[in-house]
């Protein structure tokens, strides 16, 4: 199979419906690096804030939404999160932006997932 060949909408549609698809497309690979990347800096943030761990958690699953602004205590602020998923490290994912978590889950183990989970 050529490279060129491949649709990159449909073998994207593919992967988000669990069939299968070419995972070596380039624009798939891009995003599992981009994904690895942001799993690292996650995995060695060492002792952050609530904040910061929720940003990154975001740059995992290529969440570029906005986060609230900062609230007038770190109390307040860590509450601003409440609903945000919270995972233990390590993690590892293969693109981030398949994996969706009910509101205020705690992640402990290491999901590698390859089609779209929800975790409830």
């Amino acid at each position: 199979m050529s490279l060129r060949d491949i649709d990159p909408e449909e073998n994207r549609r593919r992967m988000r419906n669990g069939e299968l698809y070419f995972a070596f497309a380039p624009d798939l690979v891009d995003d599992r690096r981009r994904c690895a990347r942001a799993c690292e800096r996650y995995n060695t943030a060492g002792e952050v804030d609530r904040r910061k761990l929720v940003e990154l958690f975001h740059a995992i699953q290529n969440d570029a939404s906005p986060l609230p602004p900062l609230a007038a205590t770190p109390e307040d602020d860590e509450d601003l999160f409440k609903d945000e998923v919270w995972c233990d490290g390590p993690i590892k994912m293969d693109y981030g932006y398949n994996v969706k978590y009910d509101s205020g889950r705690m992640c402990t183990s290491t999901p590698t997932p390859s089609g779209l989970i929800l975790v409830s």
